[in-house]
């Protein structure tokens, strides 16, 4: 499948906005450093001082329909998925990665903040075709040796 200009526009949007929440979430999470974030018990989630912080810069930033911001933890890592719905293309997602705990749920490190690039739709587009015929190429080398092959 093709990627479309419609799909490069949204990757644009949601790095513009994932370089600027991850900055605020950065920030929000900062005072936290050597603090218990995350429960451990039962489902688990921020503890219920920091979600409110995070609800109220949901609120006072408009992080609402298209986007969805979900923070969560697998293992160690405490990230936050940001989403951005257009029917065209559905949701492009971004995972920012926002820093470490241990298994009691205190906060470790912070993650330091990364700036997500910009992408030109014919500049994404040459390099998938290019991608394509590399591949082709290989494809065909391969298929020159296959005598050699033991099945």
């Amino acid at each position: 499948m093709a990627i479309t200009r419609t799909a490069v526009n949204c990757r644009n949007i949601v790095n513009l906005k994932a370089n600027e929440v991850e900055g605020h979430l950065l920030r929000i999470l900062s005072p936290y450093q050597g603090k218990k974030v995350w429960k451990t018990s039962g489902y688990g989630g921020l503890i219920a001082k920091l979600q409110k912080e995070i609800e109220a810069y949901k609120n006072d930033h408009n992080v609402s329909h298209p986007w969805r911001l979900i923070v969560r933890s697998d293992v160690s890592w405490i990230t936050a998925e940001l989403d951005y719905f257009v029917q065209e293309v559905g949701y492009t997602k971004e995972t920012i990665f926002l820093g470490k705990r241990d298994n009691n749920g205190t906060l470790l490190e912070l993650h330091e903040c990364r700036k997500r690039p910009q992408f030109i739709f014919e500049e994404v587009a040459a390099t998938e075709q290019k991608a394509w015929e590399l591949e082709k190429q290989a494809r065909e080398l391969r298929s020159d040796i296959a005598c050699f092959k033991r099945y």
